[in-house]
C-alpha cells in the first residue's frame, strides 16, 4: 500500500514541478506551450492571455485558445463562443480553415452529424487546406460518413487514408479499414495492400512494411525488402533476395512486361549497391549496359545509362562514355540531355579532341538552365585555350564574368581573367522592422524558445507573406536574424540575391578569421551551403551545428584549442571557432588549395588525397569536376558559389 501511495505523491510532485518551471519564464509563449505539454490547459490559456497586447496576433492567440480549450473538452460551450468570436473579428485569418476544422470535431463530439455534414461542405467550397489539414478533414468525413450510415463512403476515406497516408492515426485507421471491410464484405485488394507498402516505404516506416509484406509475393514489394535489408546492413540476404528475384525466382504477376521489369530492377539495385563495395566502375559500368541491352524497355533505362556513362567517365574511359552519353542524346532523354551533352564535351576535352569539345558546349549555351548555360560557356573557353586560340577564350570568360552575378563558373572565370569580383547589385543595409510587422515579429522571437511554438508560428508567419508585402517581411528577418527562414522563403519570391546570400554571425565570423588566418567570405559562403545558417541543424549521419561537424570531429578539435567538452558543439561561438580552426588545418595541409580544402571539408581528406593521385595532372577545375563523390562534387562548387558572391559585396 505505502509503495503505491509513494508512485501516486511522486506524479503528483512531479507535475507540479513541471507546471511550476514552467512559469518561471518571462516568455508567455513558452510558458503556454509548456503547460500544453504538462496537460494543464488553463494555464497555458492564461499564459496566452498575457500577450493581447500584441494586436496585430490576436488571431493566432485566439486560435491557440481554440484548440487548447478542444484539448480539454471539445463540447464545452466556451469553445463554441470563442470560434464565433474568431468569426466575427477574423473571418479573413489564414487560420480560419483551422479553426473551422476544430468547429468540425466539435459537432462531432456533440453528435450533431447533419449539421456537420454541411459544415464540412462548407470547408470544402470555401478554404484551400495545406496538407495537414486535408488530411484532418478527410477524417473527420470518414468518421461522419460512418456515423450518417453512409459505410460505403466511409471506407472509401478510411481505405485512402490508410493507403496514402500509413502514418495518421494508424491504429484507429487500420481497426476501422478492417471492421468495414469484414461488416461490408468487402475484401482489400491486393493492389491496395501494394499501394499501402509503397507508401509504408516511402516514409521509411520499415517495420510495419516488412510486417504487412510477408502477404505479399509481388516482385517489386520483395525488392524494396531487399533494398530495406541493404540499408540495415543485411547485405548478404539482401543481395540473396535480389539476385533470385534477377533470375526471375519469383511468382508471376501475369505479365511478362511487368515480369521483365522486375528482373531488371533487380539488376539495378545489385549495381547501385556495387557501387559501395567495388573499386572498378567500369565492371558496374559495363553490367548496366547489359542491363539495357537485355532489357530496352526498363522504366529505368535513362538513369542506368548515365549512371553507366558517369562511371566509365571516373575510369577515364572516356571513349565508352562517349558511346553512352551519344545514346542518352539520340533517344532525347529530357532528364539527362544537358548531362549528356556536357559529358559528350568532357570526354572530347579528356581526350584532347578540342574541337569537337567545343562543339558540345557550345550547345549547352541554348540551355534553359543558367547552370549549364554558364558550365557550357566556361569549357568552351578552356578548350579554346587549349588549342591556343587565347583572345576568343578571354571574351567569353569576360562574358560570362560580366553576364552571370552569381555562380560557380562566373567565379573561375573571374580567376582566369585576373579580375576581383564586384556585384552590379548593391547590397542594401536592413530597413529594419515596419511598424505593422513589429507584433507577429514579436511572436517569431518569443516562438524561438520552443520546438513546437517555432513550427507553429513559422507556418503562421510564412502564410501571411505574400507577393505584395514580402520585402517587408524580408527586412525584418534580416534585422532579427531570422537568416535560414529568410534564405529559404527568399526563392519563393522574385527577391534580391542578398536576401539569398544574407551575411550572418559576421562579428563571430570575423573574428576567427582574423585567429585562424582562414578569409571571411569562405566561411560565410561554408556555413550557407553546410546548415544555411541553422545553428541547431543535424544532418542525416550525425553532423551538427553551423558548420555541420561530425562529434568525433567536434571532440578531437576541442581537445586541440582546450575546450571543456561540456560546452555545446551546436552554440555558435563554439562551432565557429571549431569548424574555422578544421578549415584552417585543410587549407594548410593542401598548401592553400581551396578547391581541395572545400573537397576535403566535406569528403574528407583521405579520400582528396586518393583522388589526387587518381587524377594526376589534371588542373584544380578539372580535378572538381572529376571528383567521384557526387554530394561532394556539388559541394565544392556550392561552397565556391558563395564565397564568390561574398566576396563581390564586400
Amino acid at each position: 500500500m505505502k509503495k503505491y501511495l509513494l508512485i501516486i505523491f511522486l506524479l503528483i510532485t512531479s507535475s507540479g514541478i513541471a507546471d511550476t518551471s514552467c512559469g518561471n519564464s518571462k516568455n508567455h509563449l513558452y510558458n503556454s506551450y509548456c503547460y500544453e505539454k504538462n496537460k494543464n490547459y488553463k494555464m497555458a490559456i492564461e499564459s496566452l492571455n498575457k500577450l493581447s497586447k500584441y494586436k496585430d496576433i490576436e488571431d493566432f492567440l485566439l486560435y491557440r485558445k481554440i484548440k487548447l480549450l478542444s484539448y480539454r473538452e471539445l463540447k464545452l460551450k466556451q469553445i463554441k463562443n470563442e470560434i464565433r468570436k474568431f468569426e466575427f473579428n477574423h473571418n479573413d485569418s489564414i487560420l480560419m480553415p483551422k479553426v473551422q476544422l476544430i468547429e468540425a470535431e466539435r459537432m462531432y463530439a456533440k453528435k450533431s452529424y447533419t449539421i456537420l455534414r454541411t459544415h464540412l461542405k462548407k470547408i470544402r467550397e470555401r478554404y484551400k487546406l495545406d496538407s495537414t489539414d486535408k488530411m484532418k478533414f478527410k477524417y473527420i468525413l470518414a468518421r461522419n460518413s460512418e456515423k450518417l450510415g453512409d459505410e460505403d463512403k466511409a471506407f472509401r476515406l478510411f481505405k485512402e487514408i490508410w493507403i496514402k497516408n500509413p502514418s495518421y492515426r494508424s491504429k484507429l485507421v487500420s481497426k476501422k479499414v478492417s471492421s468495414l471491410s469484414k461488416k461490408l464484405k468487402k475484401e482489400i485488394k491486393q493492389k491496395d495492400s501494394i499501394s499501402r507498402l509503397n507508401s509504408l516505404f516511402k516514409k521509411r516506416m520499415y517495420s510495419q512494411f516488412i510486417l504487412e509484406a510477408k502477404k505479399i509475393n509481388s516482385p517489386d514489394i520483395k525488392i524494396k525488402q531487399a533494398i530495406i535489408k541493404l540499408r540495415k546492413k543485411q547485405r548478404k540476404e539482401g543481395r540473396i533476395l535480389l539476385i533470385a528475384i534477377s533470375k526471375g525466382d519469383f511468382i508471376s504477376t501475369g505479365s511478362d512486361s511487368k515480369d521483365l521489369e522486375a528482373k531488371a530492377e533487380a539488376l539495378y539495385q545489385l549495381s547501385l549497391d556495387d557501387l559501395k563495395m567495388s573499386k572498378d566502375n567500369s565492371i558496374i559500368a559495363n553490367n548496366l549496359q547489359l542491363i539495357l541491352k537485355k532489357y530496352p524497355n526498363f522504366s529505368k533505362n535513362k538513369d542506368a545509362a548515365y549512371l553507366a556513362a558517369r562511371l566509365f567517365t571516373l575510369d577515364k574511359n572516356h571513349t565508352k562514355s562517349k558511346g553512352v552519353y551519344e545514346w542518352l542524346i539520340k533517344t532525347k532523354s529530357q532528364n539527362y540531355l544537358n548531362d549528356a551533352f556536357w559529358g559528350m564535351g568532357w570526354s572530347e576535352y579528356m581526350l584532347e579532341n578540342y574541337e569537337q569539345a567545343i562543339n558540345y558546349f557550345s550547345t549547352l549555351e541554348r540551355s534553359d538552365k543558367i547552370y549549364y548555360q554558364a558550365k557550357g560557356l566556361y569549357w568552351k573557353a578552356r578548350s579554346l585555350e587549349k588549342i591556343g586560340d587565347i583572345q576568343r577564350a578571354r571574351n567569353i570568360f569576360t562574358k560570362l564574368f560580366d553576364n552571370y552575378k552569381v555562380g560557380y563558373y562566373p567565379y573561375l572565370a573571374s580567376i582566369k581573367l585576373g579580375i576581383k569580383p564586384k556585384s552590379k547589385e548593391e547590397y542594401l543595409l536592413s530597413k529594419g522592422i515596419s511598424n505593422k510587422l513589429k507584433d507577429q515579429i514579436k511572436l517569431l522571437r518569443l516562438s524561438k524558445a520552443n520546438n513546437k511554438s517555432r513550427r507553429e508560428v513559422s507556418s503562421y508567419i510564412k502564410k501571411r507573406i505574400n507577393s505584395a508585402n514580402f520585402s517587408d517581411y524580408f527586412n525584418a528577418l534580416e534585422s532579427i536574424k531570422e537568416f535560414n527562414m529568410l534564405v529559404r522563403l527568399s526563392y519563393s519570391y522574385p527577391s534580391k540575391t542578398q536576401y539569398r546570400y544574407p551575411k550572418a554571425f559576421t562579428r563571430k565570423i570575423k573574428t576567427n578569421s582574423e585567429n585562424f588566418g582562414v578569409n571571411k567570405n569562405l566561411i560565410l559562403g561554408l556555413i550557407r551551403e553546410e546548415s544555411l545558417f541553422d545553428p541547431s541543424a543535424t544532418s542525416r549521419v550525425g553532423a551538427m551545428g553551423l558548420m555541420q561537424l561530425m562529434p568525433a570531429t567536434a571532440e578531437k578539435i576541442k581537445k586541440e584549442l582546450k575546450i571543456k567538452t561540456t560546452q555545446s558543439t551546436y552554440n555558435s561561438n563554439i562551432n565557429i571557432k571549431l569548424g574555422t580552426y578544421y578549415l584552417s588545418k585543410l587549407i594548410d595541409d593542401f598548401d592553400g588549395n581551396l578547391f581541395l580544402a572545400i573537397a576535403a571539408y566535406n569528403g574528407g581528406p583521405a579520400n582528396v588525397k586518393k583522388w589526387l593521385v587518381r587524377f594526376e595532372g589534371l588542373e584544380d577545375d578539372e580535378f572538381v569536376e572529376s571528383i567521384p563523390f557526387k554530394e561532394t562534387h556539388g559541394y565544392v562548387k556550392r561552397v565556391l558559389r558563395s564565397y564568390f558572391y561574398y566576396i563581390s559585396t564586400n
